[in-house]
């Protein structure tokens, strides 16, 4: 990891200086300092995985702005703004980042002529759908136009860190993102062991990957579950969403927690696998279930046509915007963390049978789904692996040592894990082993932003596709 220090005035130039050597933009952060100070921190990443960390100290002023070179810094300028007040030279007031007084349905675009009107779909909608409100431009079936406004479900979550020690926090950042537990759990103890120089238990990592893997398949199948359900296919709905209860049930027999929860922690895991004789060939009889369905699925006209050609995200836009996750991954652009070099779990990953990111060469729906079956068949394969390990088997066998202590620490640091969703970022800042500051980057806060540009010439009836290929968390995008 790479810390570059610059003036204020030197902040921009600084930035697009490491653009243009090729690396890509993964946030703006900002962190309290003692007094007045602030510290901005763009954290910028290169295509071999090593992660730089640009940094300025700055009181309630103003910084300059990056829209202009980072489309995507957008969001993360008016995030800065109503936290620490700290303006961008360009900023310009938008609602729903993060909640307003008057935080409801109002449109902040005029629309008019003979048949143009605006929707307020959300924050309210059928079923159960976290909070998001969509504000639609249309003259009828196109969405030429789309603002969306996440800060519905903010808590302030970053505040309530501060002044706790890092085991108390790992139980708070794991429910940041219900379907990226284990993911915000791993970033934030990644950034916490980096500081205290601890090197967790090579058994440890595995099963730390069992979760993790698990949670990937979870989250893949849960949008599974959605496409079929607004394909209107009711047995492939019900098959995927029983295959996604087995492997939640696998989870709470693993740790007792459905959604893995309680197992990592800074320097390791807090206990080993619950026993279960069983475990390999549970693992074995969901994904044979997964895989005849899925080719039942993807063989299908009426599933395969509807995602096919929607929500299309070319390779260039997904590059220029910074996506992240399956999202750039489907549009033939964007980079798995599991495949750096530069990451603390790169060698137990390769252990565990890890092949590297998978992508597609489409750019639409149908290219995500793709990829998404790819990296289901890879988690199985990881997890069949990790489990081996830990039994000991194939004369690998491994002492049971599960958490290295972690004396405490001061500093800052940046702790990464591939969620689900995509690239999930932890900036940590400790003094005597208490958090003094926590700034949280999920993939949902960067690639919710590229929602209203995939629409192009789509209609309302694509809406569900679109929404449920992207996976966005509302939750993990309004922090």
């Amino acid at each position: 990891m790479k810390f570059i220090a610059a003036d204020i005035e030197d902040f921009r130039s600084k930035v697009s200086e490491e653009l243009q050597r090729g690396s890509r933009f993964a946030g703006l952060m900002g962190i309290s300092l003692e007094g007045a100070d602030r510290l901005l921190t763009a954290v910028t990443v290169s295509s071999a995985g090593e992660y730089s960390l640009i940094e300025s100290t700055a009181d309630r002023g103003s910084y300059p702005s990056l829209t202009d070179i980072v489309p995507s810094s957008d969001w993360y300028e008016k995030k800065l703004a109503k936290q620490y007040g700290i303006y961008a030279t360009t900023y310009r007031t938008g609602k729903g980042i993060l909640p307003d007084n008057d935080n409801i349905a109002k449109s902040s675009l005029s629309v008019g002529g003979d048949g143009l009107f605006t929707l307020h779909y959300g924050p309210v909608r059928s079923g159960v759908v976290e909070s998001i409100e969509y504000e639609l431009h249309t003259p009828g079936e196109d969405i030429p136009f789309m603002v969306v406004h996440p800060g519905y479900k903010h808590r302030n979550v970053e505040s309530h860190l501060v002044g706790i020690s890092a085991d108390s926090a790992v139980r708070k950042v794991e429910r940041v993102e219900g379907v990226a537990s284990v993911a915000h759990a791993l970033a934030f103890s990644s950034a916490v062991e980096s500081l205290a120089g601890v090197t967790v238990p090579y058994e440890a990592w595995m099963l730390r990957i069992i979760h993790a893997e698990l949670e990937r398949i979870a989250d893949h199948l849960k949008v599974a579950v959605l496409l079929a359900e607004a394909a209107g296919l009711a047995v492939a709905y019900s098959r995927f969403s029983y295959e996604l209860e087995l492997i939640q049930q696998l989870r709470g027999t693993l740790c007792g927690n459905r959604f893995s929860r309680g197992v990592v922690v800074p320097g390791g895991v807090i206990a080993p696998l619950i026993p279960s004789n069983d475990a390999i060939s549970r693992v074995a009889h969901i994904r044979d279930l997964v895989y005849g369905d899925a080719s039942e699925a993807m063989s299908t006209p009426s599933f395969v046509d509807r995602i096919r050609h929607a929500g299309k995200l070319p390779a260039g836009l997904a590059t220029d915007w910074g996506a992240v996750g399956v999202l750039a991954r489907g549009s033939t652009s964007g980079t798995d963390t599991r495949s750096f070099e530069s990451v603390p779990y790169a060698q137990p990953y390769r252990d565990a049978g890890y092949k590297g990111e998978r992508s597609s060469q489409g750019c639409d729906a149908l290219a995500r789904q793709q990829v998404r079956w790819e990296e289901v068949w890879d988690s199985f394969s990881i997890i069949e692996t990790a489990l081996d390990v830990l039994d000991g088997y194939g004369g690998k066998k491994v002492r049971k040592v599960w958490r290295a202590p972690v004396p405490d620490c001061s500093g800052m640091s940046l702790g990464v894990f591939e969620a689900p969703q995509g690239e999930c970022l932890y900036l940590v800042r400790m003094l005597d082993g208490k958090l003094a500051g926590c700034a949280i980057r999920s993939a949902s806060f960067q690639n919710l932003q590229l929602f209203p540009l995939i629409f192009g010439g789509d209609i309302f009836t694509d809406f569900a596709f679109n929404e449920a290929s992207m996976e966005i968390s509302a939750a993990g995008a309004s922090l």
